[in-house]
């Protein structure tokens, strides 16, 4: 399917429509003739009281188990105003429950669960915003005397993306919550994450409320097939990448926009020595579309929650026409598969697909379907549109592969 102009109309088309602190695992100690089964090497579970105690003693307990059993009684503490809630492997009932269904096959540690019982309690709700502890992703509610703090504070973790810290509004709004923080009332805090995955092909670089792409490799490329593509190396310089597609808010139709006029700061994107670097911070609200009213027009779409407003990008042009030069990452072998950069002022869900009818030069009519799965966070996200057949894309949200490219789209 060797791309030619028609297929700009598709890439037009498809924006049309598109949218645990000291918690250790350690190898048990197996026996000279281990075969991984029950019984065969042994196993220590250290149950940490956490404040608690045990006939006052508040030292933790180890307690020996052979590899693949389980434990039938597990120590039952203690604390002055707290009523304990069992055993988990993070810490204030993170991670996952230990019980005595729990088969043992690693050296661990577990925590003792306390919630506060005065009439002077004060909740903290941890909403980890998409990460998780040891798996589990379910937010995490400590209660506390009022005024006192939090000692120990959750310690999730997300795919690509690095922790950091614990905030009253999400994305690292508002202000930030320590272990120095009094709790006078009862509250939420988000986990505050920054994309530490690249978010196009080669280079490094970061997403968020920054879209930065540092040192990528650009391809030209050159068709030996109807369905064959070579892919080449671009040293050279190409000044002039100074637009962007935009989704117009007022008429849905996709339109050029100049970087400075789309974009808040100082919008920069270079191709030098054949490598890319862009720094892209937030999208003027001026250019932010309703994905509601957009996607209102496509039975079966499904949009929660309501009220988000984006902007994308399916790459950089050296002017404001259809006769361009762009750069874009294209997927694999170079047939119609594409990288989108979407900001999204809040996190949206887009599920559905939807279907527009369009007509060729020639006559022919063909129907153009996209199914949506994207889980877009607030700010910048890479968005994969991948061909499932001729007239039909899949686009999600996730990490461009080692095999999309940064390519400079010469006029066919």
């Amino acid at each position: 399917m060797k791309q030619t102009i028609k297929t700009v109309n598709k890439i037009i088309l498809t924006g049309l429509l598109a949218m645990a602190l000291a918690f250790s695992i350690i190898g048990c100690g197996d026996s000279p003739n281990n075969t991984d089964t029950a019984g065969d090497g042994e196993c220590t579970v250290n149950f940490n009281l956490n404040g608690g105690n045990i006939d006052g003693n508040t030292a933790s307990i180890q307690i020996p188990v052979k590899k693949g059993l389980t434990i039938d009684n597990l120590p039952n503490p203690q604390k002055a105003n707290n009523t304990f809630g069992g055993w988990f492997t993070g810490l204030n009932g993170s991670g996952n429950k230990f019980e005595t269904t729990t088969v043992v096959t690693s050296n661990m540690t577990v925590f003792a669960k306390w919630t506060y019982s005065g009439t002077d309690g004060r909740t903290v709700t941890f909403d980890m915003d998409g990460g998780n502890i040891d798996g589990n992703t379910v937010s995490i509610t400590v209660t506390v005397q009022s005024g006192a703090t939090i000692a120990d504070l959750p310690n999730p973790q997300k795919a690509n993306n690095t922790f950091g810290g614990w905030f009253t509004e999400r994305n690292g709004g508002g202000s930030a919550f320590t272990t120095s923080t009094q709790v006078t009332t009862n509250m939420t805090v988000y986990a505050k994450w920054t994309s530490s995955a690249t978010p196009g092909p080669g280079g490094d670089g970061s997403l968020g409320n920054t879209l930065k792409i540092t040192n990528a490799q650009v391809y030209t490329r050159r068709w030996t097939g109807e369905d064959s593509v070579e892919f080449s190396p671009f040293n050279g310089t190409f000044q002039g990448l100074n637009y962007i597609l935009y989704q117009d808010p007022e008429t849905n139709f996709v339109v050029f926009k100049s970087l400075t006029d789309a974009i808040n700061g100082t919008p920069s994107v270079t191709l030098i020595g054949g490598k890319l670097n862009v720094t892209l911070g937030t999208p003027k609200t001026s250019v932010l579309y309703s994905i509601d009213s957009m996607m209102a027009q496509y039975p079966g779409i499904t949009v929660s929650p309501s009220g988000a407003k984006l902007f994308y990008s399916q790459g950089f042009y050296d002017n404001a026409d259809d006769q361009n030069k762009p750069v874009v990452v294209s997927q694999g072998d170079g047939n119609d598969g594409y990288v989108f950069y979407y900001y999204a002022d809040k996190a949206v869900n887009v599920t559905g697909k939807a279907s527009q009818s369009f007509t060729e030069e020639d006559g022919h009519t063909y129907t153009y379907t996209i199914d949506f799965a994207l889980n877009l966070k607030a700010g910048w996200n890479s968005v994969i549109s991948t061909p499932t057949s001729e007239n039909s894309h899949i686009m999600k949200t996730g990490t461009p592969s080692a095999n999309d490219r940064w390519v400079l789209n010469e006029i066919w």
